[in-house]
């Protein structure tokens, strides 16, 4: 099938003659106005291709940021969006914006708003040379130290690359002890530490000096402060951070110290994929229950994981899965059990990707493909989540 410069998902018929019209004054000529939501542009892009432009609409979705999250799976990079809805919410308005979304449109839409709006992204009508990527980002927080949240960002971000074989970004914020450069035998960045403790803004062509490229789709910004700043970061300057970079990324995780979310260093992470890393004991939950109900940047956020990692480390005293997940409150997505040999091995080695031939081999792929979007299989019993991780 041909590739369409412009298409659009609209749902009500008034809005589709708003674009099309709008499309047809702006002498655009290839293009293609459908009706259907956003969930039904995800379905079919699979099959056509990604236009230049996609407009699509979030006006009967109960949860939009998740699926303009779906969206992005399957959006290559060039492919520019506007959204079209009926919630005049500032937040919601945020959120897509954080997202890389270009425009976003509240109904009822006129056709002078539809071509104001066309004329921004194309910038008088021309196709830019360099288009935004409508990037994922994912958040991957320990609830206390020592649960091995770096580990699994770190492994995370290898299945990815490996399986997506899209470009990913593995973002230490652990500045001042921090091992993912260490895991993965790269040298952290003062320079960049520099940039987000001293409020310099950073050019986005700068951008290459503060990443390590570890293999084709893989790469990793450490930043790396002396003892005592890590908690001076300066949260605009790391979101300004982020923004410049995103475009450059189809997924970007974020190793995430509660330290941040506490002191409210990072803004928001309702937009995020946010991934809880837990050992099963009590205090992990006692801490997750502080992070979840005092934290605002956490609150909204419709992408939530749990991962119960180094399951079995100890006989005694750790608490069963099912004892766990019900005093939670949610299922555990993921069951990760206690590897200690090739964990070690890999990190002493500067290749953390050695654990994927011990025991968490197969929830580290179980964690990417519910990332990803590729992990469509009903729910699984509690053994076979046991069993996911062995």
């Amino acid at each position: 099938m041909q590739e369409h410069h412009l298409v659009a998902y609209v749902e009500d018929e008034n809005s589709r003659e708003a674009v099309s019209q709008a499309l047809k004054e702006l002498l655009f000529t290839n293009f293609q106005v459908f009706s259907g939501s956003a969930a039904i542009a995800t379905k079919n892009l699979i099959k056509m291709g990604n236009p230049k432009l996609l407009i699509v609409d979030v006006s009967s979705s109960k949860l939009p940021l998740s699926d303009i999250n779906e969206l992005a799976e399957v959006c290559e990079a060039g492919t520019k969006v506007i959204v079209i809805g009926v919630r005049n919410d500032v937040s919601l308005f945020r959120e897509l914006m954080q997202m890389g979304i270009c425009d976003y449109l509240v109904k009822p839409i006129s056709l002078g708003l539809v071509k104001k709006s066309l004329l921004n992204v194309f910038e008088n009508r021309e196709i830019p040379k360099t288009t935004t990527r409508l990037s994922k980002q994912v958040a991957v927080i320990g609830v206390k130290g020592g649960v091995g949240a770096s580990t699994i960002a770190s492994s995370l971000g290898h299945y990815l690359s490996d399986a997506t074989k899209r470009k990913v970004l593995l973002l230490d914020l652990n500045t001042c002890m921090g091992d993912i450069a260490i895991y993965n035998d790269t040298v952290p960045s003062k320079e960049l530490g520099t940039y987000l403790f001293n409020n310099k803004a950073i050019d986005t062509v700068l951008y290459e000096r503060f990443v390590n490229k570890v293999s084709d789709y893989l790469y990793i910004a450490s930043p790396q402060v002396d003892i005592g700043q890590s908690d001076n970061i300066i949260g605009e300057v790391l979101e300004n951070f982020i923004e410049n970079i995103k475009s450059k990324f189809h997924y970007i995780i974020v190793d995430t110290p509660v330290s941040l979310i506490n002191t409210g260093k990072i803004k928001n992470l309702s937009p995020y994929h946010n991934i809880f890393v837990l050992s099963p004991d009590i205090s992990c939950l006692k801490n997750l229950d502080i992070i979840t109900t005092s934290s605002l940047i956490l609150k909204g956020s419709l992408q939530k994981t749990f991962v119960l990692n180094k399951f079995g480390e100890s006989k005694v005293g750790q608490l069963d899965v099912g004892v766990f997940s019900k005093l939670l409150g949610n299922d555990i997505d993921v069951v990760l059990p206690y590897d200690s040999v090739h964990c070690i091995k890999g990190a002493n080695n500067g290749n953390i990707k050695q654990i994927y031939g011990g025991k968490i081999g197969k929830g580290i792929q179980k964690l990417g493909e519910i990332v990803s979007g590729n992990n469509k299989a009903p729910k699984t019993s509690f053994f076979e989540r046991i069993l996911s991780g062995i």
